[in-house]
């Protein structure tokens, strides 16, 4: 009789237990999954708790793929698009496509910040021969030294957290903003106007504004393909000064006074050119052609007095984009930035091509290049742009700090 009862209460314990611990289970999300930020502004840290340094903030509605919850409430997440961590320059090969070889034992990754300039906190070290991806190389000083480091996109087994109240399994639904509806006026009644029919010459004035408008923007399109030395375009502007004194709109204003923009900006273009083209400046003034640009050039590319080396070198300049922002008309929209964020070379776009999306990277230039003697530096007017992988970012940025 005691066997049973000992035996019915093993079973139940068992029972009990197992009922438990399947619940737990059950109750327990199976990383990874996905969870949306709740609130307005939540910061991702490099660590579980508020003494780690924030990387990141994210907005209500944002999706992060969480892979392990700490006991006290944060979420270890995936590294959020744009994140990075930095390690030195001196431990990496590049190779290609942006991407280089771990050349040291236990390198530590260093956690970027977006907000700041934290990266004290380490949590994977990289082995020997890993592949990591370059995002971008910048001179750090480190104990009063400069030093080149690199930025590079966040290793496998490296998180940033949130704390878990700051996001939801659900997604939260948008927020719709109040529209506030003011009251009718009463109704007044209007005054009747005799309907007046439009002018019979009114749809020809349009459609002769819109054919002489035409005819000078194919004209300067036809003439700005051409080499710049045969540029001219006080016949374009005559013309299109005309067609603004014939405009009887300000829709048509509108319109003529931009076609006479685009002739200012070209004849800004043409007389930078010509200023500079008697200057001795002692570098490679070559009108490098589109077709050409894949071809190194004969002369050396330059840096700040410095000559670049290696693939950097099929390039007039390299350095990190920036705007420029200055109260003197026509002055260049960018500039380079060498490794002490000091300007190597003005640049000023050719009509097509497009800098915007290249700000704030490493770039090489090459173009048409020239002097300003104001600035004493050198001024490009850029026909081709384009980011640098990881081995030009690397060298470029080293030889100018052996300047």
């Amino acid at each position: 009789m005691r066997f049973l009862v000992q035996a019915i209460g093993v079973y139940c314990t068992t029972a009990i237990l197992g009922w438990t611990t399947a619940g737990a289970r059950a109750d327990q999300p199976e990383f990874p999954y996905t969870a949306y930020v709740s609130i307005d502004d939540a910061y991702v840290r490099s660590g579980a708790g508020k003494r780690y340094y924030p990387t990141d903030k994210l907005v209500r509605g944002d999706a992060v793929e969480v892979y392990r919850q700490d006991p006290g409430g944060w979420l270890a997440i995936r590294p959020p698009r744009k994140s990075f961590s930095w390690v030195p320059a001196d431990v990496l090969q590049p190779t290609k496509n942006h991407l280089a070889i771990v050349a040291g034992d236990r390198v530590a990754s260093h956690v970027g910040s977006r907000l700041n300039e934290s990266r004290g906190v380490v949590q994977v070290r990289l082995e020997r021969g890993e592949e990591v991806e370059i995002v971008a190389a910048e001179p750090l000083t480190i104990n009063g030294q400069q030093e080149l480091w690199c930025k590079i996109a966040p290793p496998s087994g490296e998180f940033r957290w949130i704390y878990g109240r700051f996001v939801d399994r659900i997604r939260p639904p948008p927020v719709v903003p109040s529209i506030a509806v003011e009251p009718l006026a009463p109704a007044t009644p209007a005054t009747a106007k005799p309907f007046v029919a439009p002018s019979d010459n009114a749809g020809a004035n349009s459609d002769a504004f819109d054919s002489n408008l035409m005819a000078v923007d194919l004209a300067l399109s036809a003439a700005v393909v051409q080499e710049m030395a045969t540029w001219r375009f006080d016949d374009l502007e005559r013309r299109a000064e005309r067609v603004l004194d014939r405009a009887q709109t300000s829709d048509e204003r509108n319109r003529a006074r931009q076609l006479l923009d685009r002739i200012a900006n070209f004849e800004d273009i043409k007389r930078r050119s010509d200023a500079i083209a008697g200057l001795d400046t002692g570098v490679d003034r070559r009108r490098l052609q589109l077709t050409a640009m894949t071809t190194a050039p004969a002369a050396p590319a330059w840096s700040n007095g410095v000559a670049l080396t290696g693939a950097a070198s099929r390039y007039d300049a390299v350095g990190k984009l920036t705007t420029v922002r200055s109260l003197r008309p026509h002055a260049p929209p960018f500039a380079l930035l060498d490794a002490n964020h000091e300007p190597i070379a003005f640049v000023t776009p050719m009509p097509g091509v497009d800098l915007r999306p290249l700000l704030g990277h490493q770039v090489g230039v090459s173009g048409q290049r020239g002097y300003m003697p104001e600035f004493k530096k050198a001024h490009i007017t850029a026909m081709l742009a384009e980011p640098l992988d990881g081995s030009d970012v690397i060298m470029a940025l080293r030889d100018q700090m052996r300047r």
